[in-house]
């Protein structure tokens, strides 16, 4: 999610926070836009009153000069990684069970394809399949692993500004063709995993699945269920070291939430706010909802006269608070 602070963009993801600003042309096409400038940033300390946490930038790709820049609002969208909400306190998970993740990012390879293996599989959307330890998902993604980052950014500035300025979907540039014009070359993969209950004692040969405990973990489940094995063999070709170098990915106690995910100049997005270990996808609403409520509350504390601004982000972060910590992941089924 990319909230405009002023004449910025900021994002952060699991290392670092990306500014987008245009030099010069304010109506970029495919053509003329000229590389944005691009940085990595960590985020400092949190202080009051001022609105937003202060952020120390670091020029990218060479760290070897600071640039300190100071927002009106800093959204931390930084995932697992809490890289702004892990400073005020650690995640709060949940009594009873909680449920581990392992997963890893194939392509397709020949004519077979899974969806002709089983009945009523062959349909346009992520695909889930639910078995008694937990639920596995196959989701196919779009790639752009392989394109510059320099590229990409000038790409996402170029979206950004058609949005901005209102451009019909129907007038954007196809995927194939932003892809020629920027230079950024993509292709289709799939994300295969399982979330399983973490409870769940593994067979005592569980060594002979694999190298690693993740690799292990993830394939004993696909050779334990025939249907799986049969949707995977043959029909996906493994992609090691694809992301950061690793092959087999795993997330520890997915359920849980931030105590605290929002204050002076600051909200906490999708999973740095928590995360609802979302069956079968709907659960995620929760999520996405606070992406919308970050980008109105945002907007409402913009349009506010600077005399009024502070108090108006206190009352908007109070009410994101309660919406986050009270709602999206309850602690708790109510009762009666």
């Amino acid at each position: 999610m990319l909230l405009r602070l002023e004449s910025m963009q900021i994002r952060l993801n699991s290392n670092y926070a990306i500014l987008l600003r245009h030099r010069s042309n304010p109506n970029p096409t495919p053509h003329k836009v000229q590389h944005s400038v691009l940085f990595a940033a960590t985020l400092v300390n949190v202080f009051e009153p001022i609105r937003a946490p202060r952020t120390l930038v670091k020029n990218y790709p060479s760290s070897a000069s600071n640039t300190r820049v100071n927002a009106r609002i800093v959204t931390d969208a930084s995932g697992f990684s809490r890289k702004l909400t892990g400073k005020f306190s650690n995640k709060e998970l949940f009594p009873g069970y909680n449920c581990d993740a392992y997963w890893a990012y194939f392509r397709s390879k020949g004519d077979d394809k899974a969806e002709s293996r089983l009945q009523r599989w062959d349909y346009p959307v992520t695909k889930h399949m639910c078995f008694p330890e937990g639920w596995g998902w196959f989701i196919k993604l779009i790639s752009w692993e392989h394109a510059p980052l320099t590229n990409l950014m000038d790409m996402c500035a170029f979206l950004i500004d058609n949005a901005r300025r209102s451009v019909l979907p129907t007038q954007v540039p196809c995927t194939a063709k932003l892809s020629h014009a920027f230079s950024c070359p993509y292709e289709y993969i799939t994300s295969i995993g399982w979330a399983v209950r973490n409870d769940y004692k593994f067979s005592s040969n569980l060594a002979s699945y694999g190298a690693t405990d993740t690799e292990r973990k993830f394939m004993y489940f696909q050779c334990k269920y025939p249907t799986l094995n049969k949707l995977m063999n043959d029909v996906y070709e493994l992609l090691p070291s694809y992301y950061e170098k690793q092959t087999y990915f795993v997330c520890k106690g997915m359920t849980y939430r931030s105590p605290v995910v929002s204050g002076n100049g600051w909200f906490a997005i999708g999973n740095s706010a928590g995360f609802t270990n979302p069956l079968i996808s709907p659960g995620i609403n929760a999520g996405i909802e606070t992406e919308f409520l970050a980008a109105k509350f945002t907007n409402d504390i913009f349009v506010t006269s600077e005399s009024r601004a502070l108090t108006v982000m206190r009352a908007k972060s109070k009410e994101y608070q309660t919406y986050s910590h009270d709602y999206m992941v309850l602690r708790k089924v109510p009762q009666g």
